[in-house]
């Protein structure tokens, strides 16, 4: 698998200063008829891309909302966008899907690195490996402790 190619050069280390900026979040599941897990994400973003990315989501979000929710508007939920909840309530799927799509898009093009690890939180995780696309994979496999 191929990463697109970006208008940002990959970084080089070698004597070099260099930032990320990262935005963390996590995510589960509490239902008590389905298997608990959690999830937490990183989305690492090179500090000359920054500016550049918020004008983009900037302009993502006034094509997606009226004016009047503005003020409202805080950050993005996946589920919310998706559904249509929250300040996205009443909004078409359709265009609420075209959003989706376009910040998709931006993580692409800006080749933003995303880490994640997902654990079934009865299980323990282990580390399966990286991608060179700046993924980083987790495997749960059942604790030899549970019987």
């Amino acid at each position: 698998m191929s990463c697109a190619k970006s208008q940002y050069d990959p970084i080089s280390f070698q004597g070099k200063t260099f930032m990320f900026l990262a935005y963390l979040d996590d995510s589960g599941t509490r239902q008590k008829d389905k298997k608990k897990f959690q999830v937490l994400t990183a989305v690492l973003i090179n500090d000359p891309a920054f500016f550049d990315l918020e004008r983009e989501i900037g302009a993502t979000i006034e094509d997606l909302l009226p004016a009047d929710r503005f003020e409202k508007f805080e950050e993005f939920h996946a589920f919310e966008l998706y559904g249509g909840y929250g300040v996205f309530e009443g909004l078409d799927q359709q265009i609420r899907f075209d959003a989706i799509e376009k910040l998709l898009l931006m993580v692409r093009r800006y080749r933003l690195p995303i880490i994640y690890g997902a654990v079934i939180t009865k299980y323990s995780p282990t580390l399966i490996g990286a991608h060179s696309c700046d993924i980083l994979r987790v495997q749960t496999r059942k604790n030899t402790s549970e019987g």
